[in-house]
């Protein structure tokens, strides 16, 4: 009886579809005029996203990785991630690391000589590959910090930063 229980509950507390969720730390540092951006993915998730767009299998973090795995994931990163600062996108965002952290993978990049007053964000990583995709974002500026869901259709937001 004791094993129908756990079984019982067992089956109960599986979802019944996994949870598709990206998130991303923006820091604007004004007075250096820094950005920073971390993004954080599930190593399966951005894995169908290359291999859907490339036929690429990455196999990340096995022995077998493809040996351009940095370049294709940034490369997706960058047609599916977008910043404008006051009206100008940033084309490329410089790709810093990738940090293996518990079961998701964290991406960082950086860009200086930023001084704006507006950041249009712009975020659809991992629409392609998932419908119920969402994409949450943190933005610190000057004190200030701003929390954005994206989803397939709501995926640009555009921010008044000197009005916080």
């Amino acid at each position: 009886m004791l094993n129908a229980i756990l079984i019982f509950f067992v089956y109960c507390m599986m979802p019944l579809h996994p949870l598709h969720v990206s998130i991303t730390n923006i820091d604007y540092d004004k007075d250096k005029q820094i950005v920073d951006v971390a993004i954080k993915l599930f190593p399966s998730d951005i894995e169908a996203a290359i291999f859907k767009n490339s036929g690429v299998n990455l196999l990340l973090n096995s022995e077998n990785e493809y040996f351009n795995s940095d370049s294709l994931i940034n490369e997706y990163i960058s047609n599916n991630f977008k910043l404008s600062f006051d009206g100008k996108t940033i084309k490329k965002m410089k790709y810093i690391k990738r940090e293996k952290k518990q079961d998701a993978l964290w991406f960082y990049f950086s860009f200086g000589n930023i001084n704006c007053n507006t950041v249009e964000i712009e975020n659809t990583l991992l629409f392609d590959i998932f419908n119920d995709q969402k994409n949450l974002v943190i933005i610190n500026y000057g004190g200030n910090e701003k929390g954005f869901t994206f989803e397939k259709d709501n995926s640009v937001i555009k921010i008044a930063l000197d009005n916080e």
